[in-house]
């Protein structure tokens, strides 16, 4: 396109305007499909009057059969209900069974009645369902007098044999009521079976007349598409590969009157545009050519320097990690000196001085210990007393069992700490199936000790989730730093009320479950929210702004995440860990 000196656009010689053809090639495609589009309209039709006789079978056998089927297996499965209810009122002792028994009754008649008000089957079903109802309706009154009786504990000889003659006309029932089922059961397979053959040979039949049609109107698409679309087509691809090739001399002779002429007509121009630009364009290449040969040199060097600032950024992580494992081991470590000084304080004033004097003084009376046990002041009352220091030592046995264990907890969780910074980046975090709450219970176990100085009262508010896959590790780490800011948020609160830590352990959904840590203690400004878990911040005194952020890390990495919320200073906070639920 060229600009005339007014300003206007003027067509470049030799390329033609866009024509509307009477015959065009979307006329001529849209002309074959209709001719199919009206075949196929008509195949529709007559399927439509053939599929009546399937929608009429389909009719009978749902207002008719499939009813009748599914209230004989109602009456059969309420009846053989009733008789269980009866047999278990009787061998129990349970009279109000004997209501339960009656209302099956009453639905096994209801379903009896419905069959007979069936219109599809013949007179003498009929019959045969109404003598049922009735025998059904004898033997639930007979049976209801007599099984109330036996299941109130009267003793009657006749009643062993009446049961008996019950039993037998029950099991007559259920054997009528079965082959009742059966028929009806039958009656409606033979129904979808007719209907599954009429469909089937329908199906067959379209299937055959669709392709015979088909078949017709695409080979005469496939004759039009090839006459007048794809051997001019052809010819353009042979002109394209011959410009591709270099050849720019040669010409399309195409002189039909649609879209492919035209696409002949500019593909001709072309050529000899595409001639005069190859000049141009060999020399834009060799200004390219240069141009990529610098790049890639720019290339090489930021690729070096990448990988610099990659290994610097490696070891940078590594050093926080470090420095976050410590902070880490430290929490633990303060648990281990509050056991270890329980432990030491329990043993500073343990009874066991007593039991030593105790044993002495039998020592020195072991000549006559039997003399000094029954008339002796302090042995009548020694007996006495080493039974009771037995159960206070037994007691304080358990303590230290305890105290022992939990010792040895916080040692193991430790070294498994620094097993996961020696392992860090070179493996992923193992994962077992552990259960939560269990899980939670060892991490307050872990800074409860810390918190009674402070008279810290928690409040567990777990739901019953199922035992999950996770990293045990990482998942304790979070907790415990999230105790140890709620300890801290509650100690440093100027309230008079109460100090609580609640810990609540929900199911979010079927596939989550949430964490929630929440202190009345001294709260979080608005403006700190969002740099909580950042590295480096922290609102203590002290603080590193280690433990928030490898809390959030570990989360993320577990396929989770971390969130803190509060209403402001003094208004306490909430941290809310999510978590998936791997079974």
């Amino acid at each position: 396109m060229n600009m005339n000196p007014g300003g206007k656009t003027e067509k470049k010689p030799g390329i033609p305007s866009r024509h509307k053809y009477f015959f065009s090639i979307s006329r001529k495609i849209w002309f074959s499909l209709s001719i199919i589009m009206i075949v196929y309209l008509g195949w529709m039709i007559v399927g439509l009057f053939r599929g009546q006789e399937t929608l009429s079978r389909l009719h009978i056998a749902q207002e008719q059969v499939f009813p009748a089927a599914m209230q004989s297996k109602v009456a059969s499965a309420k009846f053989n209900e009733q008789v269980k209810l009866y047999k278990d009122a009787v061998v129990f002792g349970k009279a109000e069974l004997l209501e339960d028994a009656k209302a099956m009754a009453v639905e096994a008649q209801e379903a009896l009645r419905h069959l007979v008000l069936l219109a599809r089957f013949d007179e003498q079903k009929r019959t045969e369902v109404r003598e049922i109802l009735k025998q059904l309706r004898v033997f639930t009154a007979e049976a209801h007098s007599l099984y109330a009786k036996m299941a109130s504990g009267m003793e009657d000889d006749p009643f062993p044999q009446k049961a008996s003659q019950l039993n037998r006309r029950s099991m007559n029932l259920r054997e009528r009521l079965t082959a009742l089922t059966d028929f009806f059961s039958g009656s409606l397979k033979e129904e979808l079976a007719a209907v599954s053959n009429v469909t089937q040979y329908q199906q067959y039949l379209n299937i055959l007349i669709f392709f015979i049609a088909v078949s017709v109107m695409l080979i005469m698409v496939s004759l039009i598409i090839s006459r007048w679309v794809t051997r001019p087509l052809k010819k353009a691809a042979a002109l394209a590969r011959a410009m591709s090739a270099g050849d720019l001399s040669r010409k399309l002779d195409i002189r039909q009157q649609d879209e492919i002429g035209e696409l002949a007509h500019a593909m001709n121009v072309m050529a000899g545009e595409v001639s005069e630009r190859t000049v141009s364009l060999e020399e834009a290449n060799k200004k390219l050519r240069d141009e990529i040969a610098e790049r890639k040199r720019t290339e090489k060097e930021l690729k070096k320097a990448q990988e610099k600032l990659v290994e610097t950024a490696w070891l940078v992580g590594r050093a926080e990690v470090a420095t976050s494992v410590l902070h880490n081991v430290g929490n633990v470590l303060n648990s281990v000196n509050v056991i270890a000084n329980s432990l030491l304080k329990e043993n500073r004033y343990s009874k066991i001085s007593n039991f030593v004097k105790a044993t002495r003084m039998i020592e020195e009376h072991q000549d006559n210990l039997a003399e000094f046990l029954s008339k002796d002041e302090k042995g009548e009352k020694l007996l006495v007393y080493l039974v009771a220091l037995s159960k206070h030592l037994e007691k304080e046995q358990e303590t230290f069992t305890g105290m022992l264990k939990d010792l040895c907890n916080h040692v193991k969780h430790i070294t498994e700490l620094i097993a996961i910074q020696q392992s860090h980046d070179t493996s992923a975090g193992l994962t077992e199936v552990v259960s939560v709450g269990e899980l939670l219970e060892e991490a307050l176990q872990v800074k409860t000790p810390g918190m009674s100085p402070h008279s810290v009262e928690i409040i567990r508010k777990f739901e019953n989730i199922p035992s999950c896959r996770l990293d045990h590790h990482k998942f304790l780490q979070i907790v415990i730093n999230l105790l140890s800011n709620a300890r801290y948020a509650v100690r440093e609160s100027r309230d008079n009320t109460s100090k609580i830590i609640t810990v609540r352990l929900k199911k979010k959904g079927d596939d989550r479950f949430l964490v929630e840590i929440a202190d009345n203690g001294i709260g979080i400004a608005g403006e700190n929210l969002e740099k909580i878990f950042s590295l480096g911040f922290s609102t203590r005194k002290g603080g590193h702004g280690l433990g928030l952020h490898s809390a959030a890390i570990y989360a993320k990495k577990m396929g989770g995440s971390l969130k803190a919320h509060s209403g402001g200073p003094g208004k306490g906070a909430v941290f809310t860990l999510e978590l998936p639920l791997r079974l």
